[in-house]
């Protein structure tokens, strides 16, 4: 699958913007705050409240929503009238819906990573919360890339390894809780921090930066009881890849059927005209 492209002098922009909003509109103790944002190339909107924390990918029709006290991760869709609860602990562990392999690899050896540097900067509810971390001797270009990640230099050369030198993150660390932050770093696949994922982008020995979460906008949100609830009528999926591809039971077997997947060896079905 080809990458999308972003510039990243918007992305620094888009960032600036952030941090206006944020020091320009803070918010009372018990308000939520709502961010969207670009995870991947697809757009993300996040709402998170002290108790509890909704995540919809629009174009999926694909919704999550995690609350207080056991913070179960209640993933459901639109599109294909499907749910499927994923536990707390499950959640944090498996990294949600997309497993890109280089992300993955740093996320789950995020306790091990090197800190370069941590500053908050600003105070109160527009409190962020910057860290850069040392790269694990992970490369990009050739055959192993950063999926998911976008490049502010269409010239960069694909074919060519570059090796990551670090990784930036913000995150805003008065919004929310400690469930709520890992809910939604394993969602964007960020290395867990004390704080609302704002950020993340590696950082190349070339002097490029590849982006996988930019944020466009925060600002205060008040949420009623219909937030963070979960639609009725939905049927139960298999497991929450099926909710994240946003197809019925039968779709699914059709697009499996379709790719020739998952059917025993030597029973291939033939291909019409």
């Amino acid at each position: 699958m080809r990458m999308n492209l972003y510039l990243w002098k918007s992305v620094t922009l888009l960032s600036c913007f952030v941090v206006f909003e944020l020091m320009a509109s803070p918010a009372n103790a018990d308000d939520a705050w709502i961010f969207k944002q670009q995870r991947a190339g697809e757009p993300l909107e996040v709402i998170v409240s002290k108790n509890a924390v909704k995540a919809t990918l629009p174009s999926r029709g694909w919704a999550m929503v995690a609350a207080a006290p056991d913070w179960t991760a209640k993933t459901f869709n639109t599109h294909s009238k499907l749910y499927f609860d994923v536990p707390y602990k499950s959640w944090v562990r498996m990294s949600c819906i997309d497993r890109f392999t280089d992300a993955l690899e740093v996320y789950e050896h995020a306790d091990k990573l090197q800190t370069l540097l941590s500053k908050t900067e600003g105070t109160g509810d527009t409190a962020r919360l910057r860290v850069i971390y040392k790269a694990r001797g992970e490369e990009v270009g050739g055959k192993s890339w950063i999926g998911g990640m976008s490049s502010l230099d269409k010239k960069i050369d694909n074919t060519k390894p570059e090796r990551v030198k670090d990784y930036t993150c913000m995150y805003a660390s008065k919004i929310g809780c400690e469930q709520a932050f890992k809910v939604l770093c394993s969602l964007s696949i960020v290395p867990p921090n004390a704080g609302v994922p704002l950020r993340y982008c590696a950082n190349l020995e070339n002097g490029q930066t590849l982006v996988r979460l930019a944020t466009f906008s925060a600002k205060p949100f008040k949420s009623d009881k219909s937030t963070f609830a979960v639609p009725r009528g939905l049927a139960k999926a298999e497991n929450q890849r099926q909710v994240a591809i946003g197809v019925d039971k039968q779709g699914l077997d059709e697009m499996m059927n379709g790719f020739d997947l998952g059917r025993p060896l030597g029973k291939s079905k033939k291909l019409g005209n």
